[in-house]
C-alpha cells in the first residue's frame, strides 16, 4: 500500500465515523423526543406564618439540541387540585396544541364534566 492509499482509506474511515456519530446522535435526540411529554407537577409554596401551599401545573420536557440535554418548559397552571373542568381542558388541550384525549392520558390529572 502506498503513502496515498493510507491517507485514502483514514480519510475514508474519519467521514463515515462522522456520519456514524450524526445519525447515532439524530437517533437519541428522536428516541428522547418520543419519550418525553406533558406530565403533572407538584409544587408549593412556603407561605410568612410557615404554612405549606402545594398546587399543580402541567410540565413538558423537551430536547434542547443547541444545549444538547433535556429541558423543562412551563405550560399551564392547574390549581390547588389536580382537576380540571372539561370546558377549560377543551381551552387548554386548543392553546397547547393538543386534544383532549392527550391532556385524559396525564397522569394524575382528572377532567370532569361541567
Amino acid at each position: 500500500m502506498s503513502r496515498g492509499e493510507i491517507g485514502k482509506f483514514v480519510t475514508l474511515a474519519d467521514t463515515e465515523i462522522q456520519s456514524w456519530y450524526l445519525l447515532t446522535n439524530a437517533l437519541l435526540s428522536a428516541i428522547l423526543a418520543i419519550d418525553m411529554g406533558i406530565y403533572l407537577a407538584k409544587t408549593f409554596q412556603r407561605r410568612a406564618d410557615g404554612t405549606k401551599r402545594d398546587y399543580f401545573m402541567l410540565r413538558e420536557n423537551y430536547w434542547d439540541f443547541k444545549e444538547k440535554r433535556q429541558r423543562t418548559r412551563y405550560l399551564s397552571y392547574i390549581g390547588p387540585k389536580p382537576v380540571l373542568k372539561e370546558s377549560r381542558a377543551k381551552a387548554l388541550a386548543k392553546r397547547l396544541g393538543v386534544s383532549v384525549e392527550d391532556l385524559r392520558k396525564v397522569r394524575r390529572l382528572k377532567i370532569v364534566s361541567d
